[in-house]
């Protein structure tokens, strides 16, 4: 998976809600790690590939949500677990939200590399 990413990521938990194409189901999960590109998920079942995807992000505390198209680029069952994770890359992104999602990965990156007290 790493070595057809454009690029890289950051692991972070970020809650999201999902939402399948033509299911009035919303999954609320956890973004496990975050890139320009995409994010991956914890699903609690496999979601076939190439499936159409809307994603709703609150980056942090007050911010309006980001609700950005997506599609499933992969699902990799977890060792002993029924749930997988799902690898979700980033369709048409608008330039607001290209930029929400690149002050969110600075301050996610300043964070990360913050040298403890």
């Amino acid at each position: 998976m790493d070595e057809r990413r454009r690029a890289s990521r950051l692991k972070c938990v970020l809650p999201i809600r999902l939402y399948l194409q033509d299911e009035l189901q919303v999954i609320e999960t956890l973004a496990k790690d975050i890139g320009s590109g995409g994010l991956k998920v914890l699903a609690k079942s496999a979601t076939p590939l190439a499936t159409p995807v809307s994603l709703e992000l609150v980056f942090g505390p007050g911010e309006s949500p980001v609700h950005l198209e997506a599609t499933v680029v992969w699902c990799e069952p977890m060792t002993q677990s029924d749930q997988c994770h799902l690898g979700i890359e980033f369709q048409h992104l608008t330039v607001k939200n290209r930029a929400r999602l690149s002050t969110y990965l600075e301050k996610l990156t300043r964070r990360l590399h913050a040298s403890p007290e």
